[in-house]
């Protein structure tokens, strides 16, 4: 099924909020959503309409908003667009809005309602386009525990420094099939748990949808012999890794490791990448373990920052070590292609670590002057923000796409919203192409933020912020492979306010 898209201009007036429910409830179940789940959407739309309503426009204005419902076999998608007052989370909260996390409070109901009512939640602030909410719900399809009984599901045992080497057999690497995606689902869920964070590997249909679309180019290691899948592992396109695309969801059965099918795997897809002329790929190595760490060094990709706390708390059965705390995740990146030098604005607190970064990873820059930043003085422009929420392993992305006079406030403002629905981990990528990001890097860290480390992307690398809210994470506890991982964690470290 291609997908399908519906669009309406609806004027703003709660009046028309019943006729604007039946129409989405009846392409809801055109498209196959459970009854339960159009409930849950429905209620969603209600709450994000009413506040856009009630807070977007002046009471005696004549204005309309957009709504556009799109749909395929792996989702069901409602965006609702104005061009009203600027969003803002903390409208409807009940406490008064300041430029400082210091002071978490309880969310508004409307906001719990709408969070907990769909798979994802994205905001974005257009500028002058205005904004736009996504709520987003994912069809009902089988689980991986659908279709096995539990004994087959059991964990993976932890992959060990020394494994045995087995007697080799004959293997061949191919593009995934669809009758081998429970097969798949099956080892990332005895791999990984709940932990993995494409939640859709779980789900065999909805990885076979992702292949068919080109949002996963997952490749697989089978035997000559039997036809067993061995290895897997993926490039994730899906969402902002359009461009630049995540190299994971890696694993192999434990009586074929030692036989080098996740090497074979990375070259396979590496060479897809370069084949395409990609500028780069990344990947996350978790810190339960050093493994994957080694594994990403032996391909070349290079170690650009640290994510803290980054995503939920990672256990494995059958493991002699679990960690009581977030997963940190180690982040790597291999530059693809040559270019020119790029002139980037380092924020003087972070200069040689950042170029020291930019070194490691191949990419040549030129520190451009360090001038007197003018976040949104020299233009009228609003800013525009990207926020991606996960709330299932509950953090938070927030993209930039366009620096404004209004920047920090909003910043904060969806921060505040967002750890009061205890969201726990916030990473803000800022543009080093900027002057602005000297500013606002400053401004962001008298707030709470810290160094995390840079994602060295061309032409445009970006500064990586972080923020745990009311996270302590014990340094200790985490493993890494080298030393230069090592220092870049004890920076981190030392500039985190949590340790304080």
């Amino acid at each position: 099924m291609d997908n399908e898209k519906s669009l309406l201009t609806i004027p703003a007036d709660l009046k028309y909020l019943p006729a604007l429910q039946n129409f989405i409830s009846s392409l809801a179940q055109l498209a196959g959503l459970e009854k339960r789940d159009i409930e849950y959407l429905s209620l969603a739309v209600e709450e994000t309409v009413t506040n856009v309503i009630q807070h977007a426009f002046q009471p005696e204005e004549n204005a309309s908003f957009e709504l556009e419902c799109s749909f395929d076999k792996l989702e069901f998608s409602v965006t609702i667009r104005d061009k009203g007052v600027p969003f803002d989370p903390g409208r409807y909260q009940k406490y008064e809005i300041d430029e400082s996390l210091s002071d978490i409070a309880k969310p508004g109901l409307g906001f719990r309602l709408i969070q907990g009512s769909v798979d994802r939640l994205t905001y974005h602030n257009l500028g002058y386009g205005g904004k736009e909410v996504n709520l987003l719900k994912f069809i009902a399809q089988k689980h991986i525990d659908d279709y096995l009984p539990e004994a087959e599901l059991e964990a993976f045992p932890e992959p060990t420094a020394t494994p045995a080497r087995p007697d080799r057999i004959p293997y061949h690497v191919e593009m995934l099939k669809p009758e081998q995606a429970v097969e798949v689902a099956q080892c990332a869920y005895r791999t990984y748990g709940y932990t993995y964070s494409l939640e859709n590997i779980y789900f065999p249909e909805r990885l076979i949808q992702m292949t068919q679309s080109g949002d996963l180019v997952s490749a697989v290691i089978v035997s000559d012999i039997t036809g067993e899948v061995l290895s897997h592992c993926a490039l994730e396109f899906y969402g902002r890794r359009h461009g630049i695309p995540e190299i994971g969801a890696a694993f192999t059965k434990p009586q074929f490791r030692g036989m080098g099918c996740i090497n074979t795997l990375n070259d396979y897809l590496i060479d897809f990448a370069h084949r395409q002329k990609l500028p780069g790929i990344y990947s996350k190595a978790v810190t339960t373990h050093e493994y994957s760490q080694k594994a990403l060094a032996k391909i070349a990709f290079n170690p650009c920052g640290i994510l803290i706390g980054f995503t939920g708390r990672k256990f494995f059965t059958g493991m002699s070590k679990n960690l009581s705390q977030r997963e940190t995740l180690i982040l790597y990146y291999r530059l693809l292609q040559n270019y020119p030098p790029i002139g980037i604005y380092c924020p003087p607190q972070h200069r040689e670590m950042i170029l020291s970064l930019c070194q490691v990873n191949n990419l040549t820059v030129k520190e451009l002057e360090d001038t007197i930043s003018n976040t949104g003085k020299d233009s009228a422009n609003l800013s525009r923000i990207d926020v991606e929420v996960n709330e299932r392993l509950n953090y938070v992305n927030i993209h930039i796409p366009q620096y404004g006079q209004d920047l920090l406030r909003q910043i904060l403002l969806r921060v505040k919203a967002l750890a009061q629905k205890k969201n726990e981990a916030f990473n803000i990528y800022l543009d080093l192409t900027n002057p602005d990001t000297l500013t606002l890097c400053s401004e962001l860290e008298k707030n709470g933020f810290f160094f995390a480390g840079i994602f060295p992307s061309a032409p445009v690398p970006y500064l990586i912020l972080q923020y745990l809210n009311n996270v302590y994470i014990d340094y200790q506890q985490l493993a890494v492979n080298s030393a230069y991982c090592l220092e870049l964690l004890d920076y981190i470290k030392d500039r985190d306010p949590n340790q304080q």
